[in-house]
């Protein structure tokens, strides 16, 4: 029964966890798209003389390189990982559960000797016969 529940959370946890993989890829993925448009339009702006352009406050974030990194590393600990604990969790159970039901039992230890397995005498019920019946007395 205990392994039916791990199961249970476990096929819980990869339907769950499956949404919210793609959520994530799909976040990571607009915030590459993002990041790449803001970095080609530097590129493009960069190309044009300087006086041209308007002084902008907009200066790029200087962690930026980092956001992609730190979202996989975040994905593998956040998805993966558990996948893992879950795999073990189940293997352990599984080979504890196999075991006992695979290892014999020692032998009972041998105690006070059992009653013997016949039933009681009893002796018969004799019912009265109107030869034995007492007979009533008048008042």
């Amino acid at each position: 029964m205990f392994v039916a529940v791990v199961l249970y959370y476990t096929a819980a946890f990869i339907v769950y966890a499956s949404s919210d993989f793609l959520s994530y890829l799909y976040a990571v993925h607009q915030g590459r798209v993002a990041l790449r448009k803001q970095r080609d339009q530097r590129d493009v702006t960069s190309l044009v003389p300087l006086n041209v352009l308007e002084p902008s406050g907009d200066a790029p974030w200087s962690f930026v390189r980092y956001v992609t990194p730190a979202s996989l590393v975040r994905g593998v600990f956040d998805f993966a990982i558990p996948l893992v604990v879950a795999g073990v969790a189940i293997w352990s159970l599984w080979s504890a559960v196999h075991q006992v039901s695979t290892t014999t039992r020692p032998p009972a230890p041998p105690s006070a000797p059992a009653p013997p397995a016949v039933a009681p005498v009893v002796p018969p019920v004799i019912e009265p016969s109107p030869k034995t019946a007492p007979v009533p007395t008048k008042p």
